[in-house]
């Protein structure tokens, strides 16, 4: 067993050693962290200290949920869909050291995360305001968070057929369990009494650990529950392991499929991505309903339909920005890997016809995430009592057209980048985008100009995105020949 176990670690510790994202990871970790030094301001504070570690907790944190959805949901899903688990069985490996085999170099670059804040941390505690209680309690949970994220990523790991079916679980998991916090982040209404949901949700506790007034102990409640309960994913994720490596063994089909199949549309590739990429009928019907619920939360947070409408179209953007990340990054990564795309590159299609027949069922998938923010936009205005004059209308629709033209350009990088970096091009591109979003908003677009001019800036801006999309468009057709050459 700890032959086998060694081995697959080294060799786990080596690709990863090799591979590129998880050092830009932590890069990324460190140069916010940095940037969040330069731009909080310590003059006339009388906790620069303080003020500086909450903002690094929320760092933390962040960093933390993402390694868990992009790193850990991802550790046996990969070697199944690689062809190589039911090989480890066949060489000796037994279940326990294939688990532990991938998931110690992955907790060992998740502990880097930890790690590489500690320099910024002793600055804190220069700077003032914060104790060594305070940040040894912030590591304990940190480090709790940690191991029961890493837990629920092997475990629905283990259990999903592909990927996206994993990364998607591991979502909703670390969201439901990340739900108190987020409830009391936004505030209003809904907002709960911290007391009592501190004891489970680790993410309150960091809350907690950053006030000034803090003198509890070190170790928590909440690091407690989260030891246990992933313990408890942990072992379930065995469980299920020796389930499916015994049942690979001697496949059997239980059922016969007896219903007669359906016919497609005439154009086959915008079929395939809308029904098997974009879930079909189904995935229309839950994207329709998360945003009638979202539209229904809103009315209920803010009593005036105005509002409700202005906050549904922002927070149904960034819904939409979030599914359309992840399946954008699989549009042509997923060809690409399973060497498919040298097969369509034979039918009379053109690579221009091909790439376009896909982003067309992408986008046909999506009619819920664009027409529902954009009905809100259309009919802010008219229920909204800020929007008194022209300007202001205008300013909101042409403003609304360049936005979602930034995050279509957003999408073609990220499927431009999928070729050559696989999942790893969500944080780069998002990374990439974010930043020139912040410089483009905060140092270059004329905010205090009149409505007039921010107008014209926006019609320019617009028009700047929309050429974006045909050169980024026309790369990746390029690209995509590139690739059927390759793989033919």
């Amino acid at each position: 067993m700890f032959t086998g176990l060694w081995q697959l670690t080294r060799v786990t510790l080596r690709t990863d050693a090799r591979s590129l994202g998880p050092h830009f990871t932590r890069f990324g970790l460190a140069a916010l962290l940095l940037w969040v030094i330069a731009m909080t301001g310590t003059e006339g504070v009388s906790a620069p200290g303080l003020r500086l570690f909450r903002s690094q907790l929320v760092l933390a944190h962040l960093f933390l949920t993402a390694n868990a959805l992009f790193g850990f949901s991802l550790i046996i899903i990969e070697e199944r869909e690689a062809g190589t688990l039911e090989l480890l069985r066949l060489a000796g490996i037994n279940s326990l050291s294939v688990l532990l085999g991938r998931l110690m170099p992955r907790l060992a670059d998740a502990a880097l995360l930890l790690a590489i804040q500690f320099p910024f941390t002793l600055l804190e505690i220069t700077l003032g305001g914060i104790t060594m209680h305070q940040v040894l309690a912030a590591y304990i949970a940190l480090a709790a968070y940690l191991w029961l994220t890493a837990m629920i990523g092997l475990w629905f790991s283990v259990c999903a057929r592909t990927q996206w079916s994993a990364v998607t679980s591991t979502a909703i998991a670390l969201s439901v369990y990340n739900l108190p916090y987020l409830v009391n982040w936004v505030g209003g209404l809904f907002t709960i009494s911290t007391s009592s949901w501190e004891r489970v949700c680790l993410p309150l506790r960091l809350w907690s650990i950053a006030d000034v007034s803090f003198a509890e102990s070190a170790w928590s409640e909440a690091a407690v529950w989260a030891v246990i309960v992933g313990m408890l994913f942990g072992l379930a994720a065995w469980w299920q392991m020796e389930r499916s490596l015994v049942s690979a063994v001697a496949p059997t089909q239980t059922r016969r499929n007896t219903t007669r199949p359906k016919r497609v549309w005439n154009r086959p590739l915008v079929w395939k991505e809308y029904r098997f990429l974009m879930g079909g009928l189904w995935g229309i019907a839950i994207r329709s309903a998360l945003y009638l619920g979202l539209l229904v939360w809103m009315i209920a947070e803010h009593q005036e339909i105005g509002m409700a409408l202005a906050w549904t179209a922002l927070l149904g953007g960034a819904l939409s920005l979030i599914d359309g990340t992840w399946t954008a990054s699989r549009l042509f990564s997923e060809e690409k890997r399973n060497q498919t795309w040298s097969v369509l590159a034979l039918t009379p299609l053109s690579m221009f016809q091909l790439s376009s027949a896909k982003w067309a069922g992408w986008l046909l998938g999506h009619a819920p995430s664009i027409l529902i923010p954009y009905a809100c936009i259309v009919l802010c205005p008219i229920v909204h009592p800020h929007f008194k004059s022209s300007g202001a209308t205008v300013e909101l629709f042409i403003g609304s057209i360049g936005t979602g033209l930034a995050i279509i350009a957003t999408m073609h990088l990220l499927a431009i980048n999928s070729l050559s970096w696989g999942w790893k091009a969500i944080p780069l591109t998002l990374t990439i985008c974010c930043l020139g979003a912040y410089v483009f908003l905060y140092s270059m677009f004329p905010w205090r100009e009149s409505i007039g001019m921010r107008n014209v800036y926006h019609a320019m801006t617009a028009g700047f995105m929309f050429a974006l999309i045909i050169a980024m468009q026309a790369r990746l057709v390029h690209l995509l020949g590139k690739l059927a050459g390759e793989d033919a």
